[in-house]
């Protein structure tokens, strides 16, 4: 199963968000595993994301519990922690091979969450339309 690119760009933008948010200062490396592999633009940075794209994935994130806490422990190992697969498979106790699949798992939950959210705003909009 191959991850959703939108979904996994959106994700990326959060966890970027995200540490910016906190200062952290746990001990885990200031940039996420994913990071050091997407490319940059020419100057190095990464393109920013708003305050209420970030805060909406936020809330996708946490619509997964507790149903699916699974994928949220290994969305926050390696999105919010900046684990690699092998080190949450480490973390989590489980296979990379299961690792990777709870990721393409997530990505399809947060995609019909956000088609979902789509849906219910287009659906109010059109209501407020005389």
């Amino acid at each position: 199963m191959a991850r959703i690119d939108s979904v996994k760009k959106r994700l990326e933008a959060w966890a970027r968000w995200s540490s910016g948010q906190d200062s952290g200062g746990l001990g885990y490396p200031r940039a996420a595993a994913f990071t050091r592999m997407t490319p940059r633009a020419t100057d190095g940075s990464y393109a920013p994301v708003g305050d209420a794209e970030a805060m909406r994935t936020q809330r996708a994130v946490q619509s997964l519990l507790p149903r699916h806490i699974d994928l949220w422990h290994t969305l926050q190992a390696y999105y919010i922690q900046g684990f690699d697969v092998a080190r949450c498979a480490r973390v989590l106790r489980v296979a990379e091979s299961s690792v990777k699949s709870r990721l393409c798992r997530a990505d399809t939950v947060l995609d019909a969450w956000f088609t979902d959210q789509a849906e219910m705003a287009e659906r109010a909009r059109m209501n407020k339309e005389p």
